[in-house]
């Protein structure tokens, strides 16, 4: 119970992070990119490069997700945690690995990303097609792992919302008589 208590401090600080990081994308105006799921899922280079309005704007946002990457993929692992100390699970060291390899994907497609954003304007070369292959399918590994701990997360959440009401129902209804 010790265990369960410490990781989901652990994981709620992490979910206040994550939020907070969230609000900052969408109100810091010099990280805001037009079209950010397209650009990430644009399948060939011209769409990249005509979808990036503003390559300065793009930078900015790709250097503060550096600091997202961190934050969400700490989620991840105390996401992992929480989920086998509530179900008394032993999880073998390697599953943990995995709730970074998101962050490793999210890494490698930011560093293509910066790569090919500096060569927009310029004449393409075959590297920036082998870059932009990469960049392509480093974003969809990154999303099928992400995905899976965004429902992990969100099954979580659910959890711990189903505890609170069940607390402030006991607490407004079934309140113990004091003798």
């Amino acid at each position: 119970m010790k265990k369960l208590n410490f990781y989901s401090n652990l994981w709620r600080i992490n979910v206040l992070l994550v939020v907070i990081l969230g609000v900052l994308f969408a109100y810091i105006p010099s990280i805001q990119v037009e079209h950010l799921i397209k650009i990430e899922f644009s399948n060939s280079l011209s769409e990249f490069n005509d979808l990036v309005k503003n390559p300065v704007y793009f930078k900015n946002n790709t250097y503060y997700d550096f600091v997202f990457i961190i934050a969400y993929s700490f989620l991840f692992y105390y996401s992992l945690r929480v989920f086998e100390s509530t179900l008394s699970l032993k999880l073998r060291p390697w599953f943990f690995i995995i709730c970074f390899i998101p962050g490793v994907f999210d890494i490698v497609e930011n560093l293509c990303g910066l790569y090919l954003v500096d060569l927009i304007g310029s004449d393409t070369s075959k590297n920036a097609f082998s870059i932009f292959s990469v960049f392509y399918w480093f974003v969809r590994l990154k999303w099928v792992f992400v995905i899976f701990f965004i429902l992990m997360t969100l099954t979580i959440s659910l959890y711990y919302l189903v505890l609170t009401m069940e607390k402030w129902v006991e607490i407004l209804f079934f309140r113990k008589k004091v003798k």
